[in-house]
């Protein structure tokens, strides 16, 4: 289980340090894929095996193949090093706009790591953080 927010370096080799909590889920290998919201997305074996039977379950539609290209063809096989750090291809950094000797938000979510640009990050928390406290029409909060 992956909790809790950190904040690393990211090197100039295009690595992260992870939070010594997260190595030992990871220490069979990892795969990164991209998120939906220009965020990266690491996941166990296990984890990534679920989640890909979520994207291919997805309708055979124009949106579905062009999500199945993305999540699949951007995904990268990797392992962590002695050191706990992760190595991120150029082309997800690019996507997460993550710049090498820059920092990288680290979120826990339960079921796998996601790793920010911490300017987009922040932002997106603000919001996230508007709609969570909001007051809630429907009734659906999470709290009865």
């Amino acid at each position: 289980m992956f909790l809790g927010e950190d904040t690393h370096s990211l090197d100039d080799k295009g690595r992260v340090v992870l939070p010594r909590r997260f190595r030992d889920a990871l220490s069979d290998g990892c795969i990164v894929a991209k998120g939906e919201d220009h965020q990266l997305l690491v996941f166990t074996r296990k984890a990534y095996e679920q989640k890909a039977s979520e994207v291919m379950a997805m309708p055979n539609s124009r949106t579905g193949r062009r999500v199945r290209r993305i999540f699949f063809s951007g995904a990268d096989e990797q392992g962590l090093d002695k050191a706990g750090r992760l190595l991120l291809k150029n082309e997800l950094r690019t996507y997460a706009d993550l710049n090498d000797g820059g920092e990288v938000k680290v979120l826990g979510l339960y079921d796998h790591v996601e790793l920010w640009n911490p300017t987009r990050y922040a932002e997106d928390k603000e919001r996230g953080e508007a709609d969570f406290t909001a007051d809630d029409e429907e009734g659906d909060d999470l709290e009865d």
